[in-house]
């Protein structure tokens, strides 16, 4: 969970707060459309949230890639900071 809240500035911590952002984001509209449901009027058209789909599945991707700019950061930041040790005794 280091990645959520990063120790050093505003700059790492913010790829994984929005990741968590559009994680729980994905997860009201999955949610929405499960609850809310479909239905069939009497001329029998369908009523359905549709939107909430695509929706879902674009606050996922955008997660992801939130998610993935995280922890490259974090890997990113952990090299640089591995390569300024000094090896002497």
């Amino acid at each position: 969970m280091q990645f959520l809240m990063g120790k050093k500035n505003s700059f790492t911590r913010t790829p994984g707060v929005l990741s968590a952002f559009f994680a729980i984001a994905a997860m009201l509209c999955f949610g929405a459309f499960a609850i809310i449901g479909s239905s069939v009027d009497a001329q029998g058209i369908l009523h359905e949230p549709f939107f909430l789909v695509p929706a879902g599945c674009a606050f996922a991707a955008l997660c992801l890639f939130c998610l993935a700019g995280a922890l490259i950061s974090m890997a990113v930041s952990g090299k640089r900071a591995g390569s300024v040790r000094s090896d002497r005794s």
